[in-house]
């Protein structure tokens, strides 16, 4: 089949390398810089397994990336994977929706011949894609050639690859019977797992099975933030053992339930946002996802009272590990970045590495006042205090003792709760978010 993908962010990129295992892709983008980089087999982001299949692609001649502006001619099925994200007031952002939406519009004509599916890949509120995508272009084109499609997309930013071809489920919200057989037929022979639940429903039933999924896995994350953080409080509670005991039950799985820095990137924060701010328009308060949000911008108060009997003004902090998570370079809603903004407001000399993020990009598009490090040790030299942000394999390897073996103040504090089970080196005072400081923090 021949398929048009809008979109070479993080799902339109991974979903076109796949899709082009079987047809032939044309990807649109607006970055030109993204353009050059894709055709000449470079990934502009960070994602394992991803620049081998458009290498691969790219010498069948399988996927292309062109302008938006670019003549596609006809097509099987448009793919819609653009960036929906949140306002300055948590609602969803759909000005990349509509560019898609008007450019398609514009050249329906061309786009249609004897049949072509439109399906929408970006999260957008519930009814979003009939009324932004069905009832315009059913307007402009013969219905009985047209088919609409909403799949969802559950891919973890890391392992996007590895998710595409062997997901847990594949959503297909339909438009109708015939939409749903020529979308599975598009799809399901690109998985490596060929055995996947295909699950059918209404499009509206798939775009909020997004929001509920995102919503759900986010409460869990702020349910255990929340008692990692009274933990905090009480002598001699072990919070990994209290999880321990929980996930026995077999009616609590353990995903999700790992104590830590709370949610970031791309998908949760603004998935949470959106669902009670669409609530709200719909006339339904959503207290729960609002006190899930609420408890996840705790972070940095949290991470701050490990060490609130310091002043930090004038001396040097390091931040070990930018990105959200490790194994990506998004940055996106990171817990690093309120961090670097309070310790900075607080007259701290911050320093800052992580082996993936382009720093200087990350320090000049936010205003952030940090010096960029590239080598581990000299970011921790001569520091005060060292957070460890993200869980790199490599802080993991280079152990609690070589990260704390060249500051001036030996306080590591763990947001990752990296080294909890080790038994602390004589000479560092070690805070590890979610459990009650065991040392005293002399000022």
């Amino acid at each position: 089949m021949k398929v048009a993908v809008f979109g070479a962010g993080y799902v339109g990129l991974s979903t076109a390398v796949v899709l082009a295992k079987k047809h032939s892709v044309t990807l649109i983008e607006i970055d030109e810089t993204k353009i050059d980089l894709i055709n000449n087999g470079t990934s502009p982001i960070a994602e394992k397994g991803l620049e081998p299949l458009l290498r691969d692609a790219l010498e069948r001649n399988s996927i292309k990336a062109v302008g938006l502006d670019e003549p596609l001619g006809s097509q099987d099925a448009v793919l819609i994977c653009v960036n929906t994200p949140s306002g300055d007031d948590g609602s969803v952002n759909l000005e990349a929706v509509e560019s898609v939406m008007s450019s398609i519009e514009s050249r329906i004509d061309s786009l249609l011949d004897e049949y072509l599916l439109v399906a929408m890949r970006s999260t957008v509120p519930p009814g979003t894609t009939r009324f932004t995508v069905i009832e315009r272009l059913s307007k402009n084109a013969d219905t009985k050639k047209l088919g609409f499609i909403f799949q969802p997309e559950f891919l973890r930013q890391g392992f996007a690859i590895h998710d595409l071809l062997n997901p847990d489920r594949v959503i297909i919200g339909a438009s109708d019977d015939d939409a749903y057989s020529k979308y599975e037929e598009l799809t399901i022979q690109c998985l490596d797992k060929q055995d996947t639940k295909v699950l059918k429903m209404s499009i509206e039933s798939a775009e909020m099975c997004k929001y509920a999924s995102n919503s759900f896995l986010a409460t869990k994350i702020s349910f255990i933030s929340e008692l990692s953080s009274l933990a905090e409080r009480i002598p001699h509670v072990n919070i990994d053992d209290v999880v321990l005991g929980m996930i026995q039950d077999h009616r609590i799985s353990p995903s999700h339930l790992k104590p830590g820095l709370g949610y970031g990137g791309s998908c949760l924060p603004k998935d949470v946002s959106g669902l009670f701010t669409f609530g709200a328009s719909k006339g339904v308060e959503m207290p729960l996802l609002k006190a899930v949000h609420f408890v996840n911008k705790q972070t940095t108060d949290r991470l701050l009272r490990l060490v609130d009997s310091l002043s930090l003004r004038g001396k040097k902090v390091a931040i070990l590990g930018v990105a959200f998570k490790a194994d990506t370079d998004d940055t996106r809603d990171s817990p690093s970045l309120p961090l670097i903004r309070r310790l900075s407001a607080e007259g701290a000399k911050v320093h800052a590495h992580d082996p993936l993020v382009n720093l200087e990009q990350t320090k000049n598009q936010l205003g952030l006042d940090f010096e960029i490090v590239y080598d581990i040790s000299e970011c921790t030299r001569d520091a005060f205090v060292t957070f460890i942000m993200t869980d790199w394999s490599v802080y993991k390897e280079l152990g609690l003792n070589s990260i704390a073996s060249n500051m001036s103040q030996k306080l590591v504090v763990d947001g990752r709760r990296m080294f909890v089970d080790i038994d602390v080196p004589d000479g560092i005072v070690y805070l590890p978010l979610g459990s009650y400081p065991e040392q005293r923090v002399i000022s």
